[in-house]
């Protein structure tokens, strides 16, 4: 996994100053190398069930 890198006025790819459309691109190039099929997008609804008893 790559390093993530703070400097003053970035975290990682993004950088103070960008753009709406710049930040967006970043996370969706984010999204696109490390977001896998087997990764939840909502942890509590996969792993708490409710049921009822009556």
């Amino acid at each position: 996994m790559d390093n993530l890198i703070i400097e003053p006025g970035a975290i990682g790819t993004i950088k103070i100053g960008m753009s709406k459309d710049e930040v967006e691109a970043c996370i969706q190039e984010y999204a696109r190398k490390y977001q896998k099929e087997y990764h939840t997008r909502n942890y509590f609804k996969n792993v708490f069930r409710v049921i009822s008893v009556a």
